[in-house]
């Protein structure tokens, strides 16, 4: 795979050095001028890029009226002589793409009015979109292509023009000029960014060709010696500018923040660091391993507060220490030193998005790339915007080895030109001191999905620089396809990163591909560890030293079941087992969910698995927020998945628990459905004895204009419910909704049922027509388990109730029981010689109580003992000298049994019979 840097000229060879700097490419070329990179481009007119009058360049005129959807125009009705077509181009070939139907006719088509072919829309068996004409040959200047239908009901479909154009190879600068250039080029570089004695060479080549430039008899030798003097200057510049930046960010750490045996490791780390910085001579693999060696013992400092727990609230949108949206969809968190980095992808319909959260958007427009973010963390709660690594303006220079035949990747000139970007990682490299981005990109000059396909690779000096393109490749050897499916980024325990990624078409295959560990600029041959249905969301996460690749199904943005491969060894590229459902994902399709990414966090008191879910929703539709993040604990041997909306961590300590705020209800707002459907997921279907049954279905809007509700009704008779059983801690809850109902519904309701006598009813008989928001306070629940159940009967056709964002929050504790005031007394006498132990209770209490009496000789019961009356019993002991001791005395309140429960202790003296 080819590299891409400055190198230093080598002898008998022609040099070329590209020195860029604040948008400024300049070609620096030393014995031969560099060829040009391309003879040809392709330029591609879609269907939607409609002329506004006739005569535009590179737009689509028609004439008459034209329907159209995201694939292609075609005739609306009535037909008429007057829908045809024209494109005006400039170009020396072009072709004509469309949908070929045995409803469809066919035309001819004229190129500046001379009539040169047919277009067939005709086909009994072809309907993807193919070519129907090429036309090569056409002289340079402008065109135009016009496409008439032979007969009025001919229809026409169009779908893109593909026009081919010569790029003239430029005229070679003149030599004083690219000397010029190169030296603006080169002194626009910021000095502190380099070694001293790097950056004074530099600006012995920058004096020398600046008294070439200032010398009118300068010779044509001069100037190229001066030039090969400036590229290896610029090859041979020391770049600091990464190292400096996180010494200034350790600067402030102070040894008391951290345990004092990880502290002297990063003292020595930092202090060779500045070392490193302040030596004007220093090489460049000294600069790196002092970079290397300060972020690896900033990775084993442990703070000596070790922090709280810090609620993770899902179900929302995600904001910044600036209070800003966080925008990162398609990523991945990795921690560098000791700080987390997450990186993902901004697109164009974000913000909008978030401003109008209930309309649904189109795919085709709002997945364009507009940045890849960068925000830090120390506690994975809070975090800080650090920059757009990665922008529509970042340069993109593909090499010709690195592309296909047509030129599709070195028409690039910047990422705007990459019709996707997305599903990345961030890896650093210990040997060249650079932190890569690892990203699928398409480019937008492609025709199609063949050819359109990379893995692409940028590089940075510090984990918020701004990354600048190093390398594409276009196909991983033994992928089946160009690019990747869906990709993520795993870096195992010993450092070494891998891509997981999966086929881009079909995506039945997954494959585990070891990153090139000498730069991080390639991928190694991929290990096909998985093969069956069609799987996305490739991700992957290592636990009790077995490795756990987790996907989801081919649901287009929708959220999906994970599903789980393990590893049969410890080898990450090793055999791994047959496909499972990851437990807890299934109740409600992962929290709303598709698989994103994982973390592991690394613990001072254990180790926590997070499942950073990606939530679609702009496109799907589904519920707000993008961002869901869940624990995964392993029980029994295998990964366990907690679907929450509100939970905590400790990022120190790795500890967690449900938040106080967490909703106990699953798919409770009735998103997790991708398609209408009569049995809701997470929900059990009850019908009562002499109903009809197929009264539930989730095909009605949200009360919060989202795309579900659950609904019981039907257009005769019925009576039923849809319930869930969760467990739930003790407490005390609240039940709320949000409802409509008809008015003719007979009943209408949400029961809530615990332990015995738990049983609590929110009546929904006020409901009307337009959505209101009920609850019921107060519910006190024992025994583990809840079960919440949605009641409704119907006597006559066409009512429903419907109910939507139904939720049960723990609002507080069970109250402490009051003490019953019952009065033990335990007292010893003799007996014809044997010692007997008498223990009476005198129930004080304004209730009656049940008593129980344990002792060592023996228990006993009383029931129901009354307001003032005593529970009274003598234990024969056989003994003749009986040891002091104690009994203990139960009492259980009758009026309030759940809440009133006392025990007591009385004491007896020793006592001898003999």
């Amino acid at each position: 795979m080819k590299r891409h840097h400055l190198t230093k000229p080598a002898a008998g060879r022609m040099a070329v050095a590209a020195l860029a700097v604040a948008g400024l490419a300049v070609t620096l070329a030393v014995e031969a001028p560099a060829p040009a990179r391309a003879a040809t481009q392709i330029v591609t007119v879609g269907h939607n890029d409609v002329a506004s009058e006739r005569g535009e360049l590179n737009k689509v005129y028609y004439s008459g009226p034209w329907d159209s959807n995201s694939g292609h125009h075609w005739q609306a009705e009535p037909l008429s002589e007057e829908q045809w077509f024209e494109i005006v181009f400039e170009g020396e070939a072009i072709s004509l793409f469309s949908q070929t139907r045995t409803t469809n006719g066919q035309a001819t088509v004229y190129l500046d009015d001379v009539e040169v072919g047919e277009y067939n829309c005709y086909s009994s068996s072809n309907q993807s979109i193919h070519a129907l004409i090429t036309l090569t040959g056409i002289g340079s200047g402008e065109h135009a292509v016009r496409v008439v239908p032979d007969t009025p009901e001919d229809y026409l479909n169009f779908a893109r023009a593909e026009i081919t154009q010569t790029i003239p190879d430029p005229e070679p600068p003149d030599g004083l000029e690219a000397l010029q250039a190169a030296v603006d080029a080169l002194a626009a570089k910021t000095a502190t960014d380099y070694t001293a004695g790097s950056w004074s060479a530099a600006g012995a080549a920058l004096d020398a060709a600046g008294a070439v430039l200032a010398d009118p008899g300068a010779t044509d030798e001069d100037v190229a010696a001066a030039m090969a003097g400036l590229v290896d200057a610029d090859s041979n510049l020391i770049l600091v500018r990464g190292l400096r930046e996180l010494v200034e960010k350790y600067q402030t750490a102070a040894p008391t923040a951290y345990v004092e045996g990880s502290w002297a490791d990063f003292a020595a780390a930092r202090l060779a660091a500045e070392g490193a910085l302040t030596d004007a001579d220093a090489s460049l693999a000294e600069i790196v391993a002092a970079k290397s060696g300060l972020l690896e013992a900033a990775g084993e400092l442990v703070a000596a507060d070790a922090g709280d727990l810090l609620t993770i609230q899902n179900d929302s949108w995600w904001y910044d220490t600036d209070g800003n949206p966080i925008y990162s969809q398609g990523g991945g968190i990795f921690r560098f030193g000791d700080t987390y980095y997450w990186y993902g992808v901004r697109y164009a319909a974000a913000p909008v998005y978030i401003a109008s959260p209930t309309k649904a958007y189109s795919t085709s427009n709002d997945s364009k790339f507009v940045a890849v973010t960068c925000y830090s963390s120390k506690d994975l709660v809070n975090w800080k915007f650090e920059n757009n690594v990665l922008t529509t303006d970042t340069p993109v220079a593909v090499d010709p080895a690195d592309d296909v035949s047509t030129g599709y990747f070195t028409s690039m000139a910047t990422l705007d030109d990459a019709s996707w970007l997305g599903r990345l990682g961030v890896v650093y490299n210990p040997n060249t001191g650079k932190f890569v981005v690892i990203t699928q990109m398409e480019t937008r000059f492609a025709p199609d999905n063949a050819t359109n396909h990379s893995v692409a690779f940028f590089t940075g000096d510090s984990p918020w620089d701004d990354f600048e393109y190093a390398n594409v490749q276009r196909q991983i050897t033994d992928h089946r396809l160009t690019g990747t499916g869906d990709q993520t980024v795993f870096t195992d325990d010993d450092g070494q990163s891998y891509l997981i990624s999966s086929d881009q078409s079909g995506r039945s295959n997954a494959y585990v591909s070891r990153i090139a560990p000498e730069d991080s600029l390639s991928i190694e041959p991929a290990v096909r560890v998985r093969s069956g249905s069609g799987r996305e969301g490739n991700c992957m996460f290592k636990a009790e030293g077995r490795y756990y690749m987790a996907t989801s199904e081919l649901f287009g943005w929708n959220s999906s079941h994970a599903w789980l491969i393990g590893s049969q060894t410890d080898a990450i590229q090793g055999a791994y087992t047959s496909e499972w459902k990851m437990a807890g994902t299934e109740r409600d399709y992962s929290h709303t969910t598709q698989t994103g990414f994982f973390l592991t966090v690394k613990g001072t008191e254990q180790d926590v698995t997070i499942f950073a879910g990606d939530r679609w929703a702009d496109f799907a539709w589904n519920g707000h927020g993008y961002n869901q993040w869940m624990p995964v604990t392993i029980e029994d041997g295998a990964p366990v998945f907690h679907s929450l909306s509100q939970w905590q961590i400790n990022a120190t300590t790795g500890e967690w628990q449900v938040g106080a705020g967490n909703n106990y209800v699953l798919n409770g707002d009735f998103q997790a459905d991708r398609v209408s459907i009569s049995a809701i997921t997470g929900w059990t279907t009850v019908v009562d004895a002499g109903s009809s049954t197929g009264f539930v279905t989730n095909n009605t809007g949200g009360a919060n204009s989202s795309r579900y509700a659950a609904r019981l009704t039907r257009d005769g008779a019925f009576s039923g419910s849809i319930y869930q059983e969760n467990l739930v801690p003790d407490g005390v809850y609240r039940l709320s909704t949000f409802a409509t109902r008809t008015a003719g519904l007979t009943e209408g309701r949400i029961r809530v049922t615990g332990g015995e006598d738990e049983d609590y009813v929110l009546d929904l008989a006020q409901a009307g027509t337009s959505w209101g928001q009920f609850s019921l306070e107060g519910l006190t629940l024992t025994g583990g388990a809840a079960k919440v159940s949605i009641e409704a009967v119907n006597t006559s056709g066409n009512n429903n109730l419907t109910v939507d964002q139904l939720s049960l929050v723990r609002t507080g504790d069970l109250p402490e029981a009051a003490a019953l005031d019952l009065v033990p007394v335990a007292s010893a006498r003799c007996i014809a010689g044997k010692a007997y132990l008498t223990v009476t209770v005198q129930n004080q209490d304004e209730q009656a109580v049940d008593l129980a009496i344990s002792s060592a000789f023996g228990q006993k019961a009383f029931a129901s003992v009354a307001v003032g009356k005593y529970g009274s019993h003598a234990f024969t002991t056989r003994l003749v000298s009986l040891p002091a001791g104690e009994v203990t005395v139960v009492g259980q309140g009758l009026d309030t049994p759940d809440a009133s429960q006392t025990e007591l202790k009385a004491q007896y003296s020793a006592l001898s019979c003999g």
